[in-house]
């Protein structure tokens, strides 16, 4: 059985930390990388695009340029997650709120790409 390399990857989280980390090495292997991120501080040599996993509308420039660049993904490495620390019992509902909403549903629209 053949393996076919991964040509075209999409990041979350790509703005800072791991995420950058990643699409770095991605891209120093000749990956096409396409990062997504709520903020970038600095330019990158890969298409970024600034976007809120958790809104769908937000995400739609991501689509629009994956199809318009007829660009099929290989692999989708989701980064970008948020957490708190404390008791479950004493969170504010907003907090734990976000973090399911990044963490989880982010996930998934990210996903359905």
């Amino acid at each position: 059985m053949r393996i076919q390399p991964i040509l075209n990857v999409l990041v979350t989280g790509a703005g800072n930390g791991i995420g950058k980390s990643v699409c770095e090495y991605y891209y120093s292997k000749g990956i096409n990388v396409i990062g997504i991120d709520i903020i970038f501080n600095e330019e990158a040599p890969y298409p970024t695009f600034v976007a809120d996993i958790t809104n769908k509308e937000s995400l739609q420039i991501v689509s629009d340029y994956l199809y318009k660049n007829k660009i099929i993904l290989d692999a989708i490495v989701n980064i970008a997650g948020v957490f708190t620390i404390g008791s479950f019992i004493e969170h504010d509902f907003d907090k734990i709120k976000k973090v399911m909403d990044v963490n989880v549903l982010g996930t998934m629209l990210v996903n359905q790409i």
